[in-house]
């Protein structure tokens, strides 16, 4: 069984490391910015020709509740006997979040003996992308969301998933469909 994940553009390559660490190879399609409600339901429809489920990951963006209404209004576009197979994943509050989970993953990734702080609950961070940003200026860089595929490969997973419930939600509906 295969599942289709429907993802932000630019967090297409930290996915798929994150879902390789899960045991998922996932068939993804990437949308510019914001996910859009049309393509999305499109995407789901063209994957479920291949695909037993299609998970859209989304970024709340400081509204993990208006974000899942907006996303919900993709089941309307969807006939009946596919809406059961798609599923919504908001990240709380940005993917970002599940890499400052893992604070170990950074400085690996930082190098030169860098050495981040512990975040007990990373989804209380508002800004994940910033803060992550932030670590990075006291390290000497500057945080690209193309690093996020890097931090991902040395992530692991269960400390994500023990911090974020939004990552454990993701990872119990991918995780569904090879059990």
């Amino acid at each position: 069984m295969k599942v289709g994940l429907i993802v932000e553009d630019y967090y297409a390559g930290a996915m798929k490391e994150i879902c390789r660490k899960i045991s998922v190879n996932p068939e993804i399609r990437r949308q510019r910015g914001r996910i859009s409600i049309r393509k999305a339901s499109s995407y789901a429809k063209e994957l479920l020709y291949e695909c037993e489920k299609v998970i859209i990951l989304a970024d709340a963006n400081c509204n993990p509740e208006g974000e899942k209404e907006r996303l919900g209004k993709v089941y309307n576009l969807l006939p009946d006997e596919l809406r059961g197979s798609v599923h919504i994943c908001i990240v709380v509050h940005e993917l970002e979040s599940w890499l400052l989970a893992d604070e170990d993953a950074i400085s690996k990734f930082l190098g030169r003996n860098a050495k981040v702080k512990e975040i007990a609950n990373p989804e209380t961070i508002h800004d994940a992308k910033k803060y992550l940003d932030e670590i990075f200026k006291k390290a000497g860089k500057t945080y690209l969301t193309s690093g996020a595929k890097e931090i991902a490969c040395s992530a692991d997973v269960d400390k994500i998933a023990k911090k974020s419930s939004s990552f454990e939600d993701f990872r119990n509906k991918a995780e569904d469909c090879y059990v």
